[in-house]
């Protein structure tokens, strides 16, 4: 391998390593806790109205309810 293409290969890796340290500090909902974390949306309806909601859960509880700001008229 020539020292040119070395030093690409290497370049490139750093910057893969950069971008993938960057991703893991930036995205907080990557717990680990798989086993303990869950999410889902749900449709809660009223009326003829109904909205997309994001639940999470943590030990099978309840740990928050967002609106996800997609609704629909029925």
């Amino acid at each position: 391998m020539s020292k040119n293409s070395l030093k690409v290969v290497l370049i490139g890796l750093i910057i893969l390593l950069i971008v993938a340290v960057f991703f893991l500090i930036s995205n907080p909902r990557i717990t680990g806790n798989f086993v303990n974390e869950k999410m889902e949306t749900k449709a809660i309806c009223e009326n003829n109205y109904c909205e997309d909601y994001e639940i999470t859960y943590k030990n099978d509880k309840i740990n928050s309810i967002k609106s996800t700001g997609f609704g629909v008229w029925r």
